[in-house]
């Protein structure tokens, strides 16, 4: 895996990116001061990349997206969220 932080200039709303690469997959997130968070990934460069928007409002927010970016570029498997069914 290969990892950089890209620091924005300083403007009205300043980000810095956090982009990663592991084999064929990518994924980029990018946080606003604002507390906005983009993710953007692929796991195979010939697939056009997802997009995801968050508003981030506390640092365990900030971890779930991390553990979403892992998950979608194969360093974690995504939670099997089976549906909850009412009692019969």
């Amino acid at each position: 895996m290969r990892w950089e932080i890209v620091r924005g200039p300083l403007t009205d709303k300043p980000a810095s990116w956090l982009r990663v690469e592991k084999g064929a997959a990518l994924a980029e997130l990018i946080l606003w001061v604002s507390g906005e968070v983009d993710l953007n990934y692929t796991r195979r460069m010939e697939d056009p990349p997802t997009s995801e928007h968050y508003d981030i409002t506390n640092a365990a927010c900030l971890n779930g997206i991390l553990d979403d970016l892992e998950a979608h570029i194969g360093l974690q498997e995504l939670p099997n969220i089976q549906p909850v069914l009412p009692f019969s």
